[in-house]
């Protein structure tokens, strides 16, 4: 019986299309999280770091129409170890399958281990040369081995609908419609519904002008009594003028509502309006841009720190060579001053900078280094509320 089971796995894995591909890739990581802040008029750092041992795995097969891949991931940690499992499969262009397992295990008991599965499905059919439909969901649920601080046992059931005319090159226009139901056993007051409409077009011209708006209304329905529920919706619109093929003069604002079943002093009204207008330049390695944006958030005025208007400059550049570097930098320094705080509140205006830098270089064709660093200072006013959160995230891997 066992040299049947042999003889079968053999047969099995031999038979495998040419088109199969298995790679295995090794990796160290580093992960460091530090926060400054004042806490008591004591200046407090908190520092946060780990060291990981990644491993991956995956087969990829192809044969004429359909796609077969699974993959076997983890990393061991100084404080837990991840294991996730994956698989995909696409029949043709209209069919997708997803399925992800992957569980948490901590070595101090302190928090608990859990366990996630995501389950995700696609199906897409041509009505015409210039009318497609599609239609998916996903079902994702936790589960903890014991009562966490961090979370609740859930599960997340959605469901989306699309309708779609497109002709390249001239327009996009889709409808859409969403359901998403949130599930917590132990919870039902942070149990909700939410269902979602979208609808968008999209405009572009041969010389690569571009104009498009979207609108997205959303209700948010809670089960218990102690969240309100809420209307939401969303106004988009971009618009971007192409000067020559390396310039371009980006334009963006949006307009959002909120309005909540009755008011407290978590869950309140609130209109916020964006809009920004800049330039961007885009060569075949290179590109940089700056975009100053203005945003005006406005609530009661009972609902103290929730009147603010925020003044900022989206700077961003793109270094790209595919066969040794990629790297994507973002800095948006600014301003958020504060409308009609009470004399007792706890905030005050204060300058900031959000910088984001994203990057991967290829020291050989089997080894590289991707890398994430992020920079959020704020410099109060009052001295006492300055912030500063630093992350880093190094990873080195090797494929076979």
């Amino acid at each position: 019986m066992r040299n049947s089971s042999i003889i079968i796995f053999i047969t099995i894995f031999f038979s495998l299309p040419a088109r199969a591909e298995f790679t295995t890739k090794i990796g160290l990581g580093y992960d460091n999280i530090t926060q400054r802040y004042y806490l008591i008029e004591a200046d407090t750092t908190e520092i946060d770091n780990e060291l990981k041992l990644y491993l991956y795995n995956s087969l990829d097969i192809n044969d004429s129409n359909n796609v077969y891949g699974i993959e076997l991931n983890g990393y061991a940690g100084l404080e837990a170890a991840h294991l996730s499992l994956c698989s995909e499969a696409r029949f043709g262009k209209a069919v997708q399958l997803y399925e992800k397992l992957d569980g948490k295990a901590y070595y101090e008991k302190r928090n608990k281990d859990y366990v996630k599965n995501y389950l995700k499905g696609s199906w897409k059919h041509s009505l015409s040369d210039h009318w497609t439909t599609e239609f998916g969901g996903y079902l994702t649920s936790r589960f903890y081995t014991g009562a966490s601080p961090s979370g609740n046992d859930y599960h997340m059931l959605h469901f989306e609908g699309e309708l779609r005319n497109y002709i390249f090159f001239d327009r996009d226009i889709s409808l859409s419609v969403q359901r998403t139901d949130y599930i917590v056993p132990d919870s039902v007051d942070i149990s909700y519904s939410e269902t979602e409409t979208e609808f968008s077009v999209e405009k572009q011209t041969l010389s690569g002008h571009r104009l498009s708006g979207e609108d997205e209304l959303a209700y948010k329905d809670y089960k218990g009594a102690v969240n309100p529920s809420s209307w939401k919706n969303t106004v988009s619109i971009e618009a971007e003028y192409l000067a020559n093929f390396d310039i371009s003069f980006p334009v963006t604002f949006e307009y959002t509502v909120l309005k909540t079943e009755y008011e407290s002093f978590v869950w309140f009204d609130y209109t916020d309006i964006k809009g920004g207008a800049g330039v961007s330049y885009i060569t075949g390695k290179y590109s940089v841009g700056a975009v100053p944006t203005l945003e005006y958030h406005s609530a009661d005025i009972a609902y103290d720190g929730e009147n603010w208007t925020d003044a900022r400059c989206d700077i961003s550049g793109t270094i790209s060579s595919p066969q040794w570097l990629w790297l994507d930098a973002t800095v948006s320094p600014g301003y958020r001053f504060f409308r009609e705080l009470s004399e007792f509140s706890i905030y005050s205006d204060y300058f900031f900078t959000e910088l984001s830098v994203l990057g991967s270089i290829r020291f050989s064709k089997r080894c590289k280094l991707d890398a994430i660093f992020s920079y959020s200072p704020e410099w109060h006013k009052t001295t006492e509320d300055n912030f500063i959160s630093t992350y880093l995230s190094l990873k080195v891997l090797y494929e076979f």
